[in-house]
């Protein structure tokens, strides 16, 4: 989980469904409370019901030294509102109230394919 974090401190692209529509976006947070992995959000955008609908998604993010992310996962809103705001705190943006979403990644599988172009599986 922890490699997986530094390709994920900039911006990474996510990709959902809406019905047989994929739709792929810009995100910039996520992080990990204990020891869960988070991304964050708004609960009034368009991403966010579509992740409640379909929660399986795709993230895809380039790092300038440490090379390629490609992961699938599963992502679930947080329900109980303490841990929603910790969990989205711990994305390093400011937990603004109800809009504020935090999703928990889960059955995370992929790999990271580094500078010399070795392969590494990803899973947790």
């Amino acid at each position: 989980m922890e490699q997986v974090l530094p390709f994920l401190e900039g911006i990474f692209m996510i990709a959902t469904t809406e019905g047989d529509q994929p739709h792929v976006r810009p995100f910039d947070a996520a992080g990990i409370l204990d020891g869960k992995f988070y991304i964050g959000t708004k609960n009034n955008k368009k991403v966010f019901a579509q992740i409640k609908n379909n929660p399986k998604v795709e993230i895809y993010a380039k790092h300038d030294t440490l090379g390629a992310l490609r992961i699938t996962a599963e992502a679930y809103p947080v329900e109980d509102e303490a841990l929603n705001q910790a969990a989205y705190e711990s994305t390093k943006k400011d937990y603004a109230g109800n809009d504020c979403a935090a999703l928990e990644l889960k059955n995370v599988h992929g790999t990271i394919q580094n500078k010399l172009g070795e392969v590494i599986n990803v899973e947790f």
